[in-house]
């Protein structure tokens, strides 16, 4: 999985051997129309006629607020914006969700869109006020999600079930399900069932999903991405929430590199930002776990990592290589790893660097380093423990005043 998925990423931001290029915007042709001509291969409204994969392409800085439902887009499409400089901005005003994309041969590359104020309610409305996907391969890049609500379903701003869910370079913000009369709502950010999940450069913070808790009278606040099943690979990502961060059932599979998980400024420490219900099959490497971690009935490997806070029921750690422990919670002696706070170290998402001399520095299995950091910055052969890399050079100038 790992060396295909960015192989079809790839195959999907290269120019379609047929394709039709469908301009949106002040020309007259809506968002709706140019969905529609790309779905029937056909001119609707004032958009020109669409044919096999077709890019449709808005002007830099448009921005949409949509009085109506648009529809489904059930063929191979792009949606961008005219270049790298622009953003699309998609707005659902609060009052209905934005797209949905169906079919199992149903290809989406989405590019520098911003989705806002999505809103989905009623009991089984499918979830997903941003996207919902059905069997389709969905590519997203250069984009954000804020602010998208669900009421009583799950993924508040995506919902994606027996897709393919590829995301670079993507922030998640502030999306939310809200629990409605009975019954629990997962993913505040994304909720994936029997998906494939792959993520590289994503940022969740501060989404949450409201769950009923009749045990304690109240409610719960739940996690940024929850999968049902399926397989998630995370790379050079940073999960930054109040509550739950990652949340896993039902035999899914985890696999994530060069990322931190965060408490937030006011977040639930004693609340697990990665937690996995088995069984499952959890690998971490290079990852700086400066939160909470909960893994029951699973396989784990862990490797070149730093671990806070522990709870491990019934799980069976297979590899254990050249990891630091927080306190004496994990599966060894703690040791200080020499970590500063979270702060903007370069690359897209926020990291913890570490400090020299440090426990973690040059002290990884060589085995298990990967050519790069969180940050994309190059790892040394004798690389660190954790998601950053410590450079072994400084940029130093001196002056000299005669």
């Amino acid at each position: 999985m790992r060396r295909a998925i960015p192989i079809l990423f790839s195959s999907l931001l290269a120019s379609p051997i047929m394709a039709a290029t469908i301009n949106f915007g002040p020309n007259g042709c809506s968002l709706a129309d140019a969905i529609r001509s790309a779905n029937q291969d056909s001119a609707v409204g004032n958009c020109s006629a669409g044919s096999d994969t077709d890019m449709l392409i808005a002007p830099d800085g448009w921005s949409i607020r949509l009085n109506s439902n648009l529809p489904d887009i059930t063929s191979d499409i792009t949606l961008r914006t005219e270049t790298t400089a622009g953003q699309l901005e998609l707005s659902g005003g609060n009052s209905r969700p934005i797209l949905r994309i169906t079919g199992s041969g149903t290809d989406v590359n989405i590019q520098r869109v911003e989705f806002r104020e999505g809103r989905k309610g009623g009991v089984l409305n499918g979830g997903g006020a941003a996207l919902n996907i059905r069997d389709a391969t969905v590519s997203i890049l250069d984009s954000e999600f804020n602010a998208n609500i669900v009421d009583a379903d799950d993924g508040g701003a995506i919902n994606i079930r027996n897709g393919v869910l590829v995301m670079r370079r993507t922030s998640l913000r502030n999306n939310w399900t809200r629990q409605a009369f009975v019954g629990d709502n997962r993913g505040g950010g994304i909720y994936a069932r029997d998906s494939i999940v792959d993520l590289d450069e994503v940022f969740f913070d501060d989404n949450s999903a409201l769950q009923s808790n009749p045990e304690e009278g109240g409610t719960t606040l739940s996690e940024g991405l929850f999968m049902d099943g399926g397989e998630l690979t995370m790379d050079r990502s940073l999960v930054l929430e109040l509550y739950r961060g990652i949340r896993a059932i039902n035999g899914a599979e985890i696999d994530i590199t060069n990322s931190t998980f965060e408490d937030s400024d006011l977040g639930y420490r004693d609340i697990s930002k990665l937690d996995v219900q088995g069984p499952a099959f959890v690998r971490l490497n290079h990852v700086t776990m400066s939160a909470k971690m909960s893994i029951r009935d699973a396989i784990l490997e862990g490797t070149n990592s730093v671990f806070t806070t522990c709870v491990l029921t019934g799980t069976n750690w297979i590899i254990d290589s050249a990891n630091r422990y927080f306190n004496n919670e994990c599966n060894g002696p703690e040791q200080w790893p020499g970590l500063i706070d979270l702060a903007d170290n370069g690359g897209f998402t926020k990291t913890r660097a570490s400090v020299a001399p440090s426990s973690v520095v040059d002290a990884g299995d060589p085995t298990y380093c990967t050519a790069t950091d969180q940050r994309g910055e190059p790892r040394d052969a004798n690389c660190d423990i954790g998601a950053y890399e410590l450079s072994p050079t400084a940029d130093l100038r001196a002056s000299v005043t005669l």
